[in-house]
């Protein structure tokens, strides 16, 4: 999804920021974005990307635009745990510094720019926040009723405070539904019982979910925090709640279908991973989310398939409400070697590979089992991520594949 960089008037000067855009040129119900206290960077590029992907014009700003254009900081490519204190010991400063009185003049700004944009259709936005930001989208949608139809937070920090103004104190100004998804140890159970007794006095369809194994921050992949099966549910929740709350605003300009996401939108089913339980030439049994799913296969997908998807291989299936096909498969292979540029693989069908890592990062010691792409562009290979026993959770790159496929116009022959 094509991405724009924005200036956007505040109060307080110029905050610089970014938008994901839907390539169909309709209009798209918008989405305000807050960032986790590490703020805007290329992990926020790719969810604010995804969500674009689904139908919605997403503005994401630079919470810390006080402080000059992000990053404000030096960020490493990767936020370990043994760095990330001396990261948050930079930052925690400036979060101390945004009082809510900057957070609201901000969200006016924020919300006023979004939904003057000629490419934001009329009607209700969402909010969503990560980490700090959480605290900020429900101050966003507590100060705005009237224009915020949704709220989501995960991995939340600083809703249930001893603050007068402590963000669950004004749930009662709510209208929007909320869903809020905690990792294991965000929340005391008493503050979650506070936060969940202002939610139902408001009357407002919520959800406050703990989304097991998980630490904080469990959304980012680009930290060791990072749970990509978590990442699954995050979005498994998030869409649906956008698409209850959203859809009679969606893809209002000339081509749109009214009370619906717009055609082009539709077309882009949400990928999840499975495990092949049986496969025959034209369909397969595969277990998803503990569930057995028959799925046919894409018609891009090479055969003889029988042949080339066995039991226990890890698939993509994309489902819609009447469908589900397989639109990717990952070799299983083993690790022979490793040096700065590559990984050197042992693969049944190919023999010996040498493929790029997905991410810089990934070390893959000898004899590690690990899942290989081909095909993607980019790359003739790569190691898509450690082999796993669950398919939810795989960190492998759906994101790529769906973007394969969307670019490429092919997910109407995939189902055809």
């Amino acid at each position: 999804m094509p991405t724009k960089v924005l200036q956007i008037p505040t109060a307080d000067g110029q905050a610089d920021g970014f938008a994901a855009i839907p390539e169909d040129g309709d209009r798209h119900p918008g989405v305000l974005l807050y960032s986790d206290a590490f703020g805007v960077r290329p992990e926020l590029e790719q969810r604010a990307s995804e969500l674009a992907r689904h139908g919605y014009y997403v503005l994401v700003p630079n919470i810390y635009y006080r402080y000059g254009p992000a990053p404000v900081i030096e960020l490493p490519e990767h936020i370990g745990e043994e760095i990330r204190p001396a990261v948050m010991g930079q930052l925690m400063p400036l979060i101390e510094a945004h009082t809510t009185q900057r957070v609201l003049r901000d969200a006016d700004a924020y919300l006023r720019f979004l939904t003057a944009l000629p490419e934001v259709s009329a009607g209700p936005v969402a909010v969503i926040g990560y980490c700090i930001g959480a605290a900020l989208a429900m101050r966003t949608a507590t100060a705005h009723p009237g224009q915020v139809a949704a709220v989501a937070g995960f991995h939340p920090g600083f809703l249930v405070t001893s603050a007068p103004d402590s963000p669950h104190r004004l749930v009662p100004n709510l209208t929007a539904q909320v869903h809020l998804g905690l990792a294991e140890g965000d929340m005391k159970p008493e503050a979650i019982s506070e936060l969940n007794q202002a939610l139902d006095a408001a009357g407002v369809g919520y959800a406050t979910e703990i989304y097991p194994g998980t630490i904080h921050g469990f959304t980012m992949s680009d930290t060791g925090a990072f749970n990509p099966s978590a990442l699954q549910r995050h979005w498994d929740r998030l869409l649906p709640l956008l698409d209850r709350t959203l859809a009679s605003g969606q893809g209002s300009g000339p081509e749109a279908k009214p009370g619906g996401h717009s055609s082009a939108a539709r077309r882009i089913p949400r990928l999840r991973c499975g495990i092949i339980l049986h496969s025959e030439e034209d369909a397969c049994q595969v277990l998803a989310g503990g569930k057995t799913v028959s799925a046919r296969y894409a018609s891009q997908f090479p055969a003889p398939r029988r042949e080339r998807v066995l039991p226990g291989h890890l698939v993509a299936i994309a489902e819609t409400a009447e469908a589900a096909a397989v639109v990717w498969r990952w070799y299983d292979a083993v690790v022979l070697g490793s040096d700065e540029s590559s990984v050197r693989l042992w693969e049944p069908a190919h023999g010996e590979v040498a493929a790029q890592r997905r991410r810089p990062q990934q070390q893959y010691a000898p004899g590690t089992r690990a899942y290989l792409s081909a095909g993607l562009p980019g790359a003739d290979w790569w190691v898509a991520g450690r082999a796993v026993d669950q398919a939810e959770d795989a960190d492998v790159e759906l994101d790529e594949v769906e973007r394969l496929y969307t670019e490429h116009g092919m997910w109407n022959s995939a189902f055809g």
